[in-house]
């Protein structure tokens, strides 16, 4: 039982520290940044994932 309650609590942090380092990574980006088409395309296979917030 007192495992099971540590690997809930352990859950709950990585979805908080993902959360946050998602955040931060977005927030290297904004509106005023262009990318030609390719240059997305590009950018999404490197970092997959990133669209996840659309």
């Amino acid at each position: 039982m007192k495992a099971q309650k540590i690997t809930e609590e352990l859950d709950e942090r990585f979805e908080e520290m993902s959360m946050l380092f998602d955040i931060e990574l977005e927030s290297w980006f904004n509106a005023d940044t262009f990318y030609c088409e390719g240059c997305a395309e590009e950018f999404i296979r490197t970092w997959p994932g990133i669209n996840n917030r659309d």
